[in-house]
Formats: structure tokens, sequence, C-alpha cells
């Protein structure tokens, strides 16, 4: 029985109809998240409701859901995949029950170590009548959100950050929340956009009692040093087992399902396992552009053609409006990845013939497919032979990718270079971006001197980490959770399998990155199956062509809202450093890394700020 949803709960009012009131208010606001019914159960103080997104066993399965003896109440978002195996493995389960009520049955009997029992990807909320505590659980990647607030001894909570507005939490920003946005395009766990209003980290369990919030980590990642080992041909071999078996469990649903095909690496080995495993009407759906630096639909459509499998092409194109209209009704947060377009647009196409996508997700983290893994290797070489590098002016140079990795070149410190690598600003070009009226805080890096005593192994594993802890489910997860859910679509992501991810996190450095290229052993894998003409190519990314877009179809909105009265009168950026930027953009210089951010803070602050 498995479905996808958004969920809600407050707890602590004593009054039924007050509950009743913020509940359905809570519930309506993220309803594009299950469109198929409505729960809500209200008992004594505690409210909890769900709208639900029927994916299996779709006349049965409703939440709030209870244990036998009623004492454990649940709601939960997500897919347990293994829940048919619990039932057979415990004695106090039924044949027949939903997910929800197992989760409810094996909380009863064992408590918070249960979650080590789940095999899936889920937000939990549990009410406990017995000690009268509610947990809030959040799985091992962050796949799906849980936001909350506690605010004079009440605690809300939902599945959007909109959820916990509706109760009438007062919407006040957080700058240091904006700065990650401005440094990262993200913001980054615990923090929202707003004061009081917090995300639950991934792997996390939330404990309310008594008025008090507790939390702790429930699972980490680690090394299995077995398989640092392996050889590039019994790794291949395993990798591939270990893949089919994701992909495999991840294909029950009772509606049609597809594949987001980007025509990389991680995206193709997918649709190579569906091919080989037999999967029956399954068609793939790609993004395209008609800048061809950033078109990569050709080569998802030779690879479907290749595999047999029917390819769906949208084109995206540059819509002002889109991103004043529709982006801020579902990007309740301040979020800067500008590939949410594309990611919204494909997922709102696909919607209208499937209702359950797979995506690469998570194969770059687990198999070290980005190139700035290879490039801070080799940085860590070449830095001490040739320190004069650090040196490098880079306030002339027109590419902003090149300045920025000539600004990265100064940090000695490996993981201090590495976040540079990522950063869109540095903290001190971010800070002078604001006016007095925000108090930033300076970037939370630390050195490291532990660093200095990995090898190349855990230098990777280092950054697998850092994009874990936060590129992942601050950026990724966030992007793909709000554009499929907005269009009443379920995503799942096949390299998001813990099993198969600390297989990949745990090899060797020899297996991910070489002095050329990355996913060493995803090639090697992909090659057994397709020729190398069709993946062999340089990393491209799912990004847009936004600096040529702010300069000819987004112009003039950008500029009627980052130079208009509503921007001035926020007093939040500098409005002479802002219309300087905006200008040199406009000149040639491909400052979009700058604007972007700007831009969509405004109107994330249009929409969210200024309404409540």
């Amino acid at each position: 029985m498995i479905k996808v949803c958004g969920i809600a709960g407050i707890i602590g009012l004593n009054n039924r109809d007050s509950i009743r009131d913020v509940i359905e208010r809570q519930i309506e606001s993220i309803r594009h998240r299950g469109p198929d019914s409505i729960g809500i159960s209200i008992l004594n103080e505690v409210g909890f409701g769900m709208a639900r997104l029927s994916i299996m066993d779709v006349k049965t399965g409703h939440q709030p859901a209870f244990s036998k003896s009623r004492q454990v109440m649940v709601v939960f978002n997500g897919e347990i995949y293994n829940y048919k195996e619990l039932i057979k493995q415990n004695s106090m389960l039924s044949a027949g029950m939903s997910e929800a009520e197992v989760i409810a049955n094996l909380f009863e009997f064992h408590g918070s170590n249960f979650v080590s029992k789940l095999d899936g990807f889920f937000a939990i909320a549990i009410w406990d009548f017995r000690d009268k505590k509610l947990v809030l659980i959040r799985d091992r990647f962050g796949k799906k959100p849980l936001y909350y607030a506690l605010i004079n001894g009440v605690l809300i909570f939902g599945s959007e950050v909109k959820a916990i507005l509706k109760a009438g939490i007062k919407a006040s920003p957080d700058f240091r929340a904006i700065q990650d946005v401005l440094e990262f395009g993200y913001v980054k766990t615990p923090r929202t956009g707003f004061e009081d209003i917090y995300q639950l980290s991934p792997a996390t369990f939330l404990e309310f009692s008594k008025s008090t919030v507790t939390e702790s980590t429930y699972w980490q990642l680690e090394k299995d040093s077995e398989y640092s080992k392996l050889d590039i041909n019994e790794a291949t071999e395993i990798f591939k087992a270990k893949l089919f078996t994701s992909v495999s469990k991840r294909l029950n649903a009772e509606r049609p399902l597809g594949l987001f095909l980007s025509g990389g690496i991680d995206s193709s080995l997918i649709a190579v396992a569906l091919k080989e495993l037999g999967t029956s009407v399954i068609e793939t759906f790609s993004a395209g552009f008609d800048e061809q630096d950033f078109n990569e639909s050709n080569h998802a459509a030779d690879i479907s053609n290749y595999l047999g499998i029917r390819n769906n092409r949208v084109l995206i194109k540059p819509s002002p409006d889109f991103l004043v209209s529709t982006y801020p009704k579902f990007m309740d947060i301040p979020y800067a990845d500008s590939s949410f377009i594309p990611t919204y647009l494909l997922s709102h196409y696909a919607s209208s013939r499937i209702k359950v996508a797979l995506s690469g997700d998570g194969g770059d983290e687990a198999f070290g497919g980005y190139d700035r893994y290879r490039v801070n290797l080799l940085l860590d070489s070449f830095l001490s032979k040739l320190p004069v590098l650090k040196f490098v002016p880079t306030n002339r140079v027109k590419d902003r990718r090149i300045s920025k990795f000539l600004r990265s070149l100064r940090e000695n410190q490996f993981l201090i270079r590495y976040e540079s690598m990522l950063r869109l600003q540095s903290v001190k070009e971010s800070s002078d971006l604001f006016t007095s009226r925000g108090t930033l805080a300076q970037s939370n890096s630390r050195n490291n001197s532990e660093s200095l005593k990995w090898d190349k192994d855990e230098k990777i594993r280092a950054m697998q980490r850092h994009d874990v802890s936060h590129y992942l489910p601050g950026d990724l997860l966030v992007k793909m959770d709000m554009a499929s859910m907005a269009n009443g679509l379920e995503v799942r992501s096949p390299f998001l399998d813990p099993d198969l991810f600390v297989f990949g996190y745990s090899l060797s450095k020899k297996l991910k990155v070489s002095l050329r290229i990355g996913k060493v052993i995803s090639r090697n894998l992909l090659s057994q199956s397709l020729p190398p003409h069709l993946f062999e190519r340089p990393k491209q990314g799912f990004a847009i062509p936004r600096a040529q877009w702010l300069r000819n179809s987004m112009k003039t909105m950008a500029s009627d809202i980052l130079l208009g009265s509503n921007f001035k009168q926020r007093g939040w950026f500098s409005q002479e450093l802002t219309k300087e930027v905006f200008l040199k953009h406009q000149s040639g210089w491909d400052l979009d890394e700058y604007l972007w951010p700007i831009l969509m803070i405004e109107i994330w602050a249009l929409n969210w700020i200024d309404s409540y």
C-alpha cells in the first residue's frame, strides 16, 4: 500500500475546534501533494492530518492510522518497500496491514529503534498516547521533507513550510539562511529562511514531550571495509546486482511509471536496468533547450532509441510569468537553483502520462561523479608544488567559473577549499550585498586538521559526506520533491537506496575518479550495455541558459523586481551594488550567479514574507 502525500499536525492546543480549523488550513495548503483523499484525526490536544496521493492499493490504507491497541497514531509520507516482509517477520503484525499501521505497531513494541528495520524513504509523525509524546522521523538521506515550529509550548509540523505558516506562525526572515542562498543557492539544514521554523535533518528523530524538544541521529554514512578492497571486475558485478535490485523494488505501482532520462551516466544506467529487467509499458522523459550548449535531450533520445524505449522531450523556454506567478506558489523557502524550472516543467508534462518516475538523484554523490571531486584532489597535490597559483587575481576574470576556481586556490584546508568550489560567491561578497538591516554570521566552515591524515580514498569520501550532509538534502532533493509533488507526481531514486549508496561510498578512489574522468565504475558497467559514443562526453549538469535569459526574455522582469520600489523599501540588499551588478551583466559579464539568487530571494520575500 504505497502512497505519498503531505502530512501536517499540531500538538498542544486545548480547543478541539481550534485544532480542526488549523489542521484543515494546513492540509488545504499542501493539497497538491495528495489530491486523491484527505484524512484528519483529532484526539484530546493532538491533531494529525494528511493529503494522499495513492500509488498502490488505491482503495485502502487511509491515514491517520493506529496500532491494534490504538495507543499509537501515525501519519507518514513516503514508501516502505519491505513492509510486507516486516509483516511476515513480526508476530504482532497482521496480513493486510497498511504501511502506516505497520509503523504504528512496530513503534508500539520496539520504540524508536523500529526505524532501523525500514527500507524506504519517509517523513513520519507518531503520537504515543501512553507517554503523551510526539516523535518525528526523517529518512536517512532526507528525500522527504519535514518542517516544524515550537511556539509557546505548541508544536506544529508539516511537509512544507506553508503548512506551518497556515497555523498562524509569523513569517519573519532568517538572514543567516538568506546568506546561505546567496553563497550556495539553497538553505542549509536545519534553517528554512524563516525565524522559528526549522527543517528536521536527515536520519534524525525529534521527540516532543512536556513542551520540550530533543533530537538525535539514528544513522550515519559509514564505510564498509570489504567493499573498499574490491577490484574493478568484482565491484562491477556487485554494482550491477545491487543497482538492479534497487530499481526492481521501486517498480511496484498500480499507476503508470516512467523515467527522467537526462542522457547522463546515472539515468542511463537506470534505463538499462529497466530494459534488462524486462519492464514493460515504460517511457522516458527529457528536458531540452533551444540553446545547444545546455541541451542534452538529443543524447537522451539516442539512448532511448537504442534501448527501444519511447522518449518524450519537453522543450524548456524562458517564462517570466512562471517565475512571478507559478514558482512562488510551491517554493515557500528561499531557493536559487535555477534547474528547478526544467524539473518542474518536466514533472508537469510527465504527470499527464504517469504518476511515478524514477530519477538518477544520488548517483554523483554515491559514485564520485562531480568534476569538483577530481579537481580538488588534483589541487591538493599541485598547490603544495605551485603556491604561486594562490596569488592569481580574480577580479578581472570575466568568466565566473574561472574566477570561482581561482578563488578556491587560496584555501589551504582540503574541505574548506572544496566548499569554496561550491560557493556562488564568497562570504565577503554576500555580506557586501546586505545593508545594515541584515546582520549576518560568518561562514560556519572550520579548519579540519584531521584532513592532513587522510589518504586519497578518505579525501574523496569526505567530499561525498559533505554533499550528503548539505548539497543533496538542501538542494537536489528539495528541488525534486517540490517540483514533482507540485504536480502530483512521485519520484523514486534508486541510487538513494542505502545499501547501494554505502557500496559506492566504500569503494576505493580508483573506482570513482581517475585523472580524466569521474564515476569510473559506473562507466564500466554502462559500457557493457551501451556503445561508448552514447555516454562518453563531458559532464553537463541540469543547467539552464539563465545568463542569456537575464539579458533577453527575462531582462524586463528582473529589472522591474531588482530595481523596483518593493526591493528598495525592503532594504535587505545594497541598491547601488545590485544595480551595478545588473548593468554589468547586461554589458556581457556573466554575473547571473550574483543576480539569480537575489532575484529568487526577492520573489520569495514578495510572496512569503510580505503576505504573512
